[in-house]
C-alpha cells in the first residue's frame, strides 16, 4: 500500500499545482479584460502561467524544480515578511491591533509544513543512471 501511495500523492500534488497555476492565470486574464491599466502585463503573465502549468502537468524536470524552488522561496520569505516591525507599523497605521505572535504562528506553522512537504513531494530528485 505504501509503495503505491507516494507516487499517487506526487501525481495528485502535481495536478493540483498545475490547476493552481491555471487559476492564477485565469485571474490575470480577468484583470486584463476588466481593467484599463496593465492589460499587456496581465496578458503576458497569464500566458506564461499557462505555459508553466502545462510544463508542470507534463512533469518536465525544469518545471518541477522551479515549482519546488518557488514553494521553498515562499516558505523562507513568508515568516520574514510577517515578523518585521514594518508589518506591525502597517497595522497600527490602519488603526488596528497587530495579531499576537501566537495567533500568527497558529496558521503559519501548518502553512510552512505544507509548503516544505510540497517541496519534498514535487522535487524530481537526482537523476540516476541505474537500469
Amino acid at each position: 500500500m505504501m509503495k503505491n501511495f507516494i507516487p499517487q500523492l506526487r501525481k495528485t500534488t502535481i495536478i493540483g499545482y498545475s490547476l493552481l497555476c491555471l487559476l492564477i492565470s485565469a485571474g490575470h486574464f480577468f484583470f486584463a479584460a476588466t481593467q484599463a491599466q496593465g492589460t499587456l502585463r496581465n496578458i503576458i503573465q497569464g500566458t506564461l502561467l499557462i505555459g508553466f502549468a502545462v510544463a508542470i502537468f507534463r512533469q518536465y524536470r525544469w518545471a518541477l524544480r522551479l515549482a519546488a524552488a518557488i514553494c521553498l522561496l515562499v516558505a523562507v520569505l513568508l515568516p520574514v515578511g510577517l515578523f518585521n516591525p514594518f508589518t506591525a507599523g502597517d497595522y497600527m497605521a490602519a488603526g488596528r491591533e497587530p495579531p499576537s505572535v501566537v495567533q500568527t504562528l497558529l496558521w503559519l506553522i501548518p502553512l510552512e509544513a505544507l509548503l516544505l512537504a510540497l517541496v519534498c513531494i514535487i522535487d524530481p530528485g537526482k537523476k540516476t543512471n541505474r537500469p
